[in-house]
């Protein structure tokens, strides 16, 4: 997929993956003022580090995440009437699951096989199904 950046619509391709932010925070000088990082982008020893220690505390993270719930709905009186619900398909760098099941950051022990199934109707009234499977998200 291919989208404008929104400050200077060049196109570009989103790739969302860890690398890809590192990437990204290595290529924008702005978004590294923006969250903070200031000079460099961390290192990928430096970001593993960090997300093992930020899972640490995600009681704290989603604390502050129905923090920022409560005071959009009380600036936006709509604010959650309306629910609308998309999926995206994302793989993981594993090919499969693996059998050993224990956390020890070498293994994705989240992922899982996935389905999704479009349906749709072509131009002539034929109908048509497209499934697709991955590992992952």
């Amino acid at each position: 997929m291919i989208i404008p950046c929104t400050r200077c619509g060049t196109p570009y391709s989103p790739r969302w993956s860890i690398g890809s932010l590192r990437w990204e925070l290595h290529r924008n000088g702005q978004l590294r003022e923006l969250v903070g990082l200031g000079g460099r982008a961390p290192s990928a020893w430096a970001f593993t580090r960090f997300l093992q220690q930020l899972l640490r505390h995600q009681d704290v993270l989603e604390a502050m995440i129905h923090q920022i719930i409560e005071a959009l709905s009380q600036c936006l009186p709509v604010f959650g009437e309306r629910l609308a619900i998309d999926s995206k398909a994302m793989a993981s760098f594993a090919k499969h699951g693996s059998a050993e099941t224990t956390p020890d950051g070498r293994r994705d022990t989240d992922a899982d096989w996935g389905k999704k199934t479009y349906r749709g109707v072509g131009r002539k009234g034929k109908a048509w199904e497209k499934v697709v499977a991955w590992f992952g998200y």
